[in-house]
């Protein structure tokens, strides 16, 4: 195996400039990432109802994460749930 890395490039689907591949990650917590429709609020934060959207397994050590595309362009992350 050669000692190059292959990159892979990534382009964001709404701006179709370079986007960086990445995760976004929680803490250990198991309900640190859900998706609530609307605006943010305190009573979401304090009454964790929403819809889980993380991929989490206690015994890979990763924490919960969520994979997705950033683009410093257009200041969006798309996430693959």
């Amino acid at each position: 195996m050669s000692d190059k890395q292959i990159f892979e490039e990534y382009f964001c689907p709404i701006c179709k400039n370079p986007a960086e591949k990445g995760c976004l990650m929680g803490s250990y917590d198991i309900q640190s990432m859900q998706w609530f429709p609307g605006e943010p609020s305190v009573w979401k934060n304090m009454l964790p109802l929403g819809e889980e959207i993380v991929k989490f397994n206690f015994f890979d050590l990763k924490g919960p994460y969520v994979t997705g595309l950033r683009c410093n362009n257009c200041e969006k992350i798309i996430l693959d749930i």
